[in-house]
């Protein structure tokens, strides 16, 4: 990726920052009014959620290798693994990073269709790796979930034969 990106994105953070954790957060989370969801910790789920998005955006504009971006993405797919959702949507907010920087750079109202792609080329590819050491994490964690969940049914079970 041309360093030139690199530094607009930089430039640029906190507009693609504000914009990538709104789709992150979960929208509703059943137990809360929204406006206490708002406050900060009052759901500290969604504060680690900011800070992990944050230091995962750092690492795009490093440049650094997709490994170090994995205890990150560790943190944000425990959370996303307990909510039950499929990888699809637990994940898909990776996916949306790319828009998001296409639409900050390009400081459009509407999602871009004429892009130069050469220009982006590089940054998706980043995003897809990132997108697939996120199915990875995700999908540890799902497994450790199920496991949980068998091994109390066993527990269960256990308990009550004769």
């Amino acid at each position: 990726m041309e360093d030139t990106l690199y530094k607009r994105i930089a430039e640029k953070r906190e507009s693609v920052l504000k914009l990538w954790q709104a789709a992150v957060l979960p929208q509703d989370h059943g137990f809360l009014p929204k406006a206490m969801a708002a406050v900060r910790f009052s759901v500290p789920s969604d504060q680690l959620l900011n800070e992990e998005i944050a230091a995962l955006l750092d690492w795009l504009i490093s440049n650094e290798e997709p490994v170090s971006a994995r205890l990150h993405l560790r943190e944000i797919c425990k959370i996303k693994a307990v909510m039950a959702q499929g990888p699809s949507e637990a994940l898909s907010f990776i996916l949306d990073l790319k828009e998001i920087v296409r639409l900050v750079l390009t400081e459009k109202t509407e999602p871009s269709e004429g892009c130069d792609t050469c220009i982006y080329k590089e940054l998706d590819k980043r995003i897809d790796q990132l997108l697939l050491l996120a199915f990875d994490e995700y999908s540890d964690w799902r497994e450790k979930i199920m496991e949980i969940k068998f091994d109390e049914i066993q527990r269960l079970v256990g308990r009550n034969a004769p």
